[in-house]
């Protein structure tokens, strides 16, 4: 998950709230049922749940291999929960990959849209070798700042 959208509840202590789909209220985590690691050298964290009130699938979707990268024009898709809507599909294509980072680990650009609420959506990538895996999440959104009409920009997706 990006950092950005859980630093307040780690620097402040807040619960964070758990939106379950098809609910019209979020539910509010108490203290001791989360625990936040951020990363200091990035825009990421971890977050653990207690699990004791989470419907879980049986079998989740699994990660792409991380020593591999995603080549360009591969099609992916994220989701999200953009402020004004329900749950949301979004998709696009691989325009670049920002490498590795010495250490195994990639970012990519994607020619979609990252409106505000898809940060930390999950990135679907479907392959013939792989199958359907989670690649990384949004984590940012690139505006196209070219003068004239609106433009669209670039989302970055950094690996899980």
């Amino acid at each position: 998950m990006p950092l950005h959208e859980v630093e307040h509840a780690d620097k402040l202590h807040t619960p964070i709230g758990k939106h379950v789909h098809g609910s019209a209220n979020p539910e509010w985590l108490k203290q001791d049922d989360q625990e936040i690691f951020p990363d200091s050298k990035g825009d990421s964290a971890i977050i653990l749940l207690s699990h004791r009130d989470l419907s879980l699938p049986q079998d989740p979707i699994q990660l792409f291999p991380v020593e591999t990268a995603i080549p360009v024009g591969m099609e992916v898709g994220w989701i999200g929960y953009p402020a004004i809507f329900d749950l949301c599909f979004f998709s696009g294509r691989i325009s670049g990959s920002i490498g590795d980072f010495g250490n195994g680990r990639h970012a990519y650009l994607i020619d979609g849209v990252a409106i505000s609420g898809v940060s930390g959506g999950p990135v679907i990538v479907k392959s013939g070798r792989w199958g359907t895996r989670i690649t990384g999440s949004i984590s940012a959104y690139y505006v196209n700042r070219a003068k004239g009409e609106a433009l669209p920009g670039l989302s970055l997706v950094k690996d899980v």
